[in-house]
């Protein structure tokens, strides 16, 4: 990581931390006192989500083959029952990816985002992330913009921005021209009702105890 000066906050994105085993006790003998950013989502949505991150992935590089649907991979074909050993469903179980990680962590070092929300109101999750880093509220409504094609908001920009900004976030604007890459936005397929029911009573149990870890609830039951 670059050395921070005491104005200065250092960030990292990797998703795939979170789930990596091996990651939380690394991190802590990095930086103890590091703070942390876990954006979560309907664990069902997530899962085909990152189905269609894999299938990209496997039709980028195979010119022969079909990768199968989501409900083919996710669900035994004989009994309907939910593959538990399938990465996408593994990687969704967010209770146990954060029992690791508060082996190491005081739960006051995590910040838990509404990824729902953060997709439709960016900037009240936003406002979140600059309390918890102990930073200026600079993020407002004005600076995001709907992207109809994409189907979220980007951020804005507009020169007609009259809100105060500090150059950090000029430079944020500037990398987010292209509102993301072409990985955000992708089609998802529609579940059967079935498939979705099966899913949810799967992972019900996951999420209710991840509910009471977080001492926060979400709308989950879609």
């Amino acid at each position: 990581m670059p050395p921070s000066l005491p104005h200065q906050v250092t960030v990292e994105k990797t998703p795939n931390y979170f789930v990596d085993r091996s990651v939380p006790e690394r991190v802590h003998n990095f930086n103890s006192s590091i703070k942390l950013i876990l954006i979560v989502r309907n664990p069902i949505d997530r899962a085909v989500s990152d189905y269609v991150q894999l299938k990209y992935k496997f039709y980028k590089h195979n010119t022969s083959g079909t990768y199968g649907s989501f409900e083919e991979r996710a669900l035994d074909k004989c009994t309907g029952r939910i593959i538990k050993s399938y990465d996408p469903i593994k990687r969704s179980l967010y209770s146990r990816h954060l029992d690791r990680w508060l082996t190491y962590f005081n739960k006051s070092q995590i910040l838990i985002l509404n990824g729902e929300n953060l997709k439709v109101k960016p900037w009240e999750e936003m406002l979140k992330v600059e309390r918890f880093l102990q930073l200026p509220p600079k993020i407002v409504r004005d600076h995001f913009v709907y992207n109809e094609t994409k189907g979220f908001y980007c951020v804005q920009t507009s020169k007609d921005v009259t809100t105060t900004t500090t150059s950090a976030f000029q430079e944020a604007k500037r990398w987010s021209e292209s509102c993301l890459g072409d990985t955000k936005g992708r089609e998802h397929p529609k579940l059967r009702p079935e498939a979705r029911k099966a899913l949810q009573e799967f992972f019900a149990p996951f999420n209710e105890r991840f509910f009471k870890k977080i001492g926060e609830r979400f709308d989950w039951n879609r």
